[in-house]
């Protein structure tokens, strides 16, 4: 919440708040939560401390990242199983390690590439199968990194051109089960369909 981090259990009719001293310390507000299922770590973004991270298997404590901070953290997603991609609100893309929690820039702003990454306020990050970087990368559209080739893409508004996408100003990407994306604009709903 804007307030800090609550845990609370879900009982048949509404949410009852559990004491946990851990999560209590953290009052800051918190604007994102990724669960490490393997390691059993709760990764809270916010915007004072960067990233903090709530060791819930080993030692039940909140320990801070080396990440950045002061920045927006918009989206934490996994990369690969050890690994997790940050998208910040202003400073690119940060990879974390979920062993050593450092972190270092992974993905941000190349103003003299013409084919490069095109801002550094990242809204929403999806990893697709082949290893393909999504990325709401507000306003100008979506940056597509091809993590094998280190190339990128570019999907934006096309003025008259239905067959565009609706918006720049991007804020979510969502594959379905057919393996289509969808991207939340600020004007509608545009379907990236794969296959054609």
């Amino acid at each position: 919440t804007g307030s800090g981090l609550f845990r609370v259990r879900a009982e048949k009719t509404a949410l009852k708040q559990v004491a946990d001293e851990a999560v209590k310390s953290i009052d800051a507000p918190v604007h994102e939560l990724y669960y490490h299922a393997v390691s059993k770590q709760l990764f809270i973004g916010n915007y004072k401390e960067g990233i903090l991270v709530y060791d819930m298997g080993k030692t039940g404590k909140v320990i801070p990242c080396q990440s950045p901070n002061n920045v927006e953290v918009n989206q934490i997603v996994a990369l690969n199983p050890h690994e997790l991609l940050v998208a910040t609100g202003g400073k690119g893309v940060y990879k974390l390690d979920v062993d050593t929690y450092m972190s270092e820039p992974y993905i941000t702003a190349d103003y003299s590439s013409y084919n490069g990454m095109n801002g550094n306020n990242i809204n929403d990050i999806y990893v697709d199968e082949e290893e393909r970087i999504w990325l709401a990368n507000y306003p100008t559209g979506i940056t597509i990194r091809n993590n094998r080739y280190r190339s990128y893409d570019l999907i934006r508004h096309s003025l008259g051109n239905n067959h565009s996408l609706a918006n720049d100003q991007v804020h979510d990407v969502m594959e379905d089960s057919d393996g289509d994306l969808w991207f939340a604009t600020s004007n509608g709903i545009s379907l990236y369909q794969t296959d054609t």
